[in-house]
């Protein structure tokens, strides 16, 4: 007769793949903002979207695609700014240092990791920068990361 240990670490590998397919069949959507937020100042609109990334997440986190449109002087520009993992929200009154308060700000977190982003504007140039952050226990401080530029918006 086989090993029953072996027999039943099968099944219930068996029963763990098939739980996790059905859990993950289920929560395919991330869609975290169907329409725009959008917010204006003085003639310039700022409207941000989230919505499912279309990539082979071969960890099986999803992963979000952040879209910002901004519309200056009657023109507009719309962008994928960045496709992170997890999901992102808009900063209901968070304002960084630095930042068009208008603009709002946009926060995007998984697993102990995320992204903030900012709109700074140079001109007629909008910058968007992004910083990262890490969770940390109570006797660990975090790194500090720096804002970094990842997409411009030129109105020239």
């Amino acid at each position: 007769m086989k090993n029953p240990i072996l027999i039943i670490v099968a099944v219930v590998a068996i029963i763990a793949v098939a739980a996790v397919y059905v859990y993950r069949s289920g929560t395919n959507e991330v869609l975290v903002s169907p329409t725009p937020i959008e917010s204006t100042t003085e003639g310039t609109t700022f409207a941000w979207l989230f919505a499912e990334a279309k990539t082979n997440n071969l960890d099986g986190l999803p992963k979000t695609d952040i879209f910002l449109t901004i519309t200056y002087n009657h023109r507009s520009i719309e962008r994928l700014v960045d496709t992170v993992p997890g999901g992102c929200s808009l900063l209901e009154g968070q304002i960084f240092e630095g930042d068009i308060s208008t603009a709002g700000s946009v926060q995007c977190y998984a697993a102990g990791f995320g992204q903030q982003y900012r709109v700074t504007q140079s001109g007629n140039v909008f910058i968007v920068e992004r910083k990262f952050f890490e969770e940390a226990l109570p006797d660990i401080t975090p790194p500090v990361y720096e804002w970094e530029a990842v997409s411009e918006f030129s109105f020239d």
